[in-house]
């Protein structure tokens, strides 16, 4: 073994590498005050990019060499946890996947309970239209008997059938929108989010070619990747002709 190789290893990587860079620092200094305005200088300045190369190609086989053993070690620890992690995803999906199911079920469940309520609303705020409608045409039938009357006693007694009429169409008004402040303020039978500490539940937005013929053309030919993005951007305001969109709901 030669002297200058034992010197390199009794040398840590580290002091190498500092030691390289002290070599190449030189060799930058020199550098940058070359000048070539001759034959000769030219010769000399082409003869340092060969030492240059050379010396390059040094460092970087000393550095192969150092590192190599090293990324060794790195692939065989890589390759050892590798099925550890593979392993650990499996069992996560193993849950995952009754986890997803079983928040997707709330999901619709929820869904439901909303639009039952949705519908309740709408019955009784019909309803209530209904009401006010029929006592309003009460009291205009009332305010027309009051003007046909000849009678001065009868026009008494149907201007105050008007009077009462009026009162009872006010009456229901008001009663037919507390009733709507009511409905609205109901509670929805629906079952609560369930949350965890370390799982999340997330959205994810899909979408279906159902028609291609009805496809915009912004998406012709059909671009997958262009209504993806804007499926996931907008979500359930989403509108596509041709275009199912629908979410699922995943645990990760």
């Amino acid at each position: 073994m030669s002297e200058e190789l034992q010197i390199l290893d009794a040398l840590t990587p580290e002091q190498e590498a500092h030691q390289e860079l002290e070599a190449a620092m030189e060799v930058l200094t020199r550098a940058k005050v070359v000048i070539v305005t001759t034959d000769a200088e030219y010769s000399e300045a082409d003869a340092a990019v060969a030492s240059i190369k050379n010396a390059q190609k040094r460092a970087e086989s000393r550095r192969t060499e150092l590192v190599k053993p090293l990324n060794d070690v790195v692939k065989k620890i890589n390759a050892g946890f590798k099925p550890v992690d593979a392993a650990y995803e499996q069992a996560l999906g193993c849950y995952r996947k009754p986890m997803s199911a079983y928040q997707a079920k709330l999901a619709m469940e929820r869904a439901k309970a909303e639009e039952e309520a949705r519908k309740e609303r709408e019955r009784v705020a019909q309803e209530e239209a209904r009401k006010v409608e029929e006592a309003r045409r009460a009291a205009e039938e009332a305010a027309m008997a009051a003007q046909s009357a000849e009678d001065p006693f009868d026009a008494l007694l149907a201007n105050e059938e008007v009077e009462e009429a009026n009162r009872k169409a006010a009456l229901q008004l008001e009663e037919s929108k507390q009733a709507l402040r009511e409905v609205a303020t109901l509670p929805v039978n629906a079952p609560a989010k369930v949350t965890g500490s370390a799982s999340k539940t997330f959205e994810v937005w899909h979408h279906e070619i159902t028609n291609p013929e009805l496809v915009p053309l912004k998406y012709r030919p059909i671009d997958e990747t262009a209504i993806a993005r804007d499926v996931r951007t907008l979500k359930g305001d989403c509108q596509i002709p041709g275009v199912r969109v629908y979410k699922t709901i995943e645990v990760k």
